[in-house]
């Protein structure tokens, strides 16, 4: 008397709702890839890009004769520096010299030499084992012969 038994739902209500489920679950994600498609179609103009924040340094355009008088002027500077530079340690005259290599404009024609000068560098600062005023003297004449060629 006091209890009664529930109803329980039918069978065809749930056979319904999970038809209806996956037709609404398969209906969104046939939109979203509808829009992520058409979004990855045509960027968006709004959101700016790495590529568009980053400014390239603009660069007189000079003609060959003056990149190499301005190449030659640079690597004289750089050779009065190295000799100048007498008390500071060899350290910091080499990798000043290296920063300013890395710095100069260099000719096309030149650019072998030039790398190959800077690796010379590189292998001076690792090898630390010769005397300050051999690695110095070496610098120097490391220097004149890339003014030279």
């Amino acid at each position: 008397m006091f209890t009664h038994n529930r109803k329980r739902p039918d069978i065809v209500f749930w056979v319904f709702g999970i038809i209806a489920l996956g037709i609404i679950i398969a209906f969104a994600a046939l939109m979203f890839m509808l829009i992520s498609k058409v979004n990855a179609g045509t960027p968006d103009v709004a959101t700016p890009t790495m590529v568009d924040e980053i400014e390239e340094p603009v660069l007189p355009s000079l003609t060959s004769e003056e990149l190499e008088a301005n190449y030659d002027t640079a690597i004289d500077d750089i050779v009065s520096q190295a000799e100048i530079e007498g008390s500071d340690p060899i350290e910091t005259v080499l990798s000043q010299v290296e920063n300013a290599l890395l710095s100069v404009r260099v000719p096309k024609e030149m650019q072998e030499n030039h790398l190959n000068a800077v690796l010379s560098i590189v292998r001076m600062r690792a090898t630390m084992s010769e005397s300050p005023e051999d690695t110095r003297s070496a610098l120097v004449e490391l220097l004149k012969n890339l003014h030279s060629n």
